[in-house]
C-alpha cells in the first residue's frame, strides 16, 4: 500500500496492489480517495488492471513533478508514468523497465518481483531502479535463480540493465531491499534481505560520479516527519527534480530518512518545498554535496558535510 499525493492536488489518496489470487471475489489493483471513502474507476479514468501486484514504488522520473508508480509482480514489472488529469498510462515496453525474466543465466520462465525502489545510484540526476527478484519457494512455473535488477535511468529516459556489471545480481530468494547511503559519503548503497539466506549489504563504490545533496525535514505538530511534503531541486539548465515524502510502499520494507539527490555537475542547486498542508516555501540556494536539516520557519541547518 502507498499513500500519495499523485495528482498533485493536495489530496492524498490510497494506491493498493493486490496479489489477485488470493483474492475471493474480483482482486484488482486498486487507488482508493480518502475523504469520501471512494475507490476510482472506469469512470475516473482508472482502468482494471489485474496482476499478482507485490510492491509499489513512486518517484517523478520525467521530470513533470507528477510521480510515476513502478509495480512488481509475478511476470510483468510494470511501470505507470502519470500523465496527468488523474490518469496513467503503462509505460512502453521500450523503455526497459518490465524486466519479464532473468536477464542473466538459461532460464527463461517469469521472475518474481517484490521490492522495487528508485534512487540515483551514480548521481546523475536521473532515479534508476532496484527490484528485489526471487521465486516465492519451489514454484515451478516461475524462473528458480533470478537475479535482482539494478537498472540505470538513460539520458532518453529508458533504462539500461547493470546489476551484473555492479556485482548486486544475486540469485537468493530475494523479498525487502532498501536503497539508502549508509555512510554518509554521498553514494546509494543496497541492503537486500532474502529468504533462507544472509541479509546482503552491498558498499557503493562507484568512481567518476556526480554531485548530491540530501534534505531532513522537519515540522511541529503529529506529523514531525512532513510525511506528504514535495521537495523540489532545481538545476542549473531548468529542470526540477522532485520528490515526494510518502507513507508506505515497497515490499516488507520501508526507510524514513533523508531525501537524497543526485544533481550531476551542478555546483548548487535552488531548493522548494510544498508543505503537507499545501504551504510552498521561497526557493533557497544550497551548496551541493551536503545533508541538511530543514526545520519548519527555522533557518536551514546542515548536519553533514561531504567532500568537495
Amino acid at each position: 500500500m502507498l499513500f500519495s499525493d499523485w495528482q498533485r492536488n493536495g489530496q492524498v489518496d490510497l494506491r493498493i496492489s493486490n496479489d489477485r489470487q488470493y483474492y475471493v471475489f474480483n482482486g484488482r489493483e486498486q487507488m482508493w480517495r480518502m475523504n469520501p471513502l471512494s475507490e476510482y474507476d472506469e469512470a475516473d479514468g482508472w482502468p482494471e488492471m489485474k496482476l499478482w501486484g507485490m510492491g509499489i514504488a513512486s518517484r517523478d522520473i520525467t521530470g513533470d513533478g507528477l510521480p510515476e508508480v513502478m509495480l512488481t509482480s509475478m511476470g510483468d514489472q510494470m511501470l505507470q508514468i502519470n500523465i496527468g488529469d488523474g490518469r496513467m498510462e503503462t509505460a512502453l515496453y521500450s523503455i526497459g523497465t518490465f524486466s519479464t525474466t532473468p536477464f542473466i543465466g538459461d532460464d527463461g520462465r517469469p521472475s518474481t518481483g517484490w521490492h522495487a525502489e528508485f534512487g540515483d545510484v551514480n548521481n546523475d540526476s536521473l532515479d534508476d531502479l532496484f527490484i528485489a527478484k526471487g521465486n516465492v519457494d519451489q514454484m515451478p512455473s516461475n524462473a528458480i535463480h533470478d537475479p535482482n535488477n539494478l537498472m540505470i535511468q538513460q539520458s532518453d529516459g529508458t533504462f539500461r540493465e547493470m546489476a551484473d556489471v555492479a556485482g548486486v545480481a544475486t540469485t537468493e530468494r530475494s523479498r525487502g531491499a532498501s536503497v539508502v547511503d549508509l555512510n554518509m559519503d554521498g553514494k546509494l548503497d543496497l541492503i537486500v534481505v532474502n529468504r533462507r539466506a544472509p541479509i546482503e549489504i552491498w558498499q557503493n563504490v562507484s568512481t567518476g560520479v556526480g554531485n548530491w545533496f540530501a534534505v531532513d525535514l522537519r515540522q511541529k505538530g503529529a506529523n514531525t516527519r512532513a510525511i506528504g511534503a514535495f521537495v523540489e531541486a532545481r538545476l542549473l539548465d531548468g529542470r526540477i527534480l522532485t520528490q515526494e515524502i510518502t507513507l508506505g510502499g515497497g515490499h516488507a520494507s520501508g526507510e524514513s530518512g533523508s531525501l537524497h539527490f543526485g544533481v550531476g555537475k551542478n555546483d548548487y542547486i535552488d531548493l522548494r518545498i510544498t508543505w503537507p498542508d499545501g504551504e510552498v516555501s521561497d526557493w533557497q540556494r544550497l551548496d551541493v554535496n551536503a545533508v541538511y536539516e530543514i526545520a519548519r520557519g527555522e533557518n536551514i541547518r546542515i548536519i553533514e558535510k561531504g567532500a568537495e
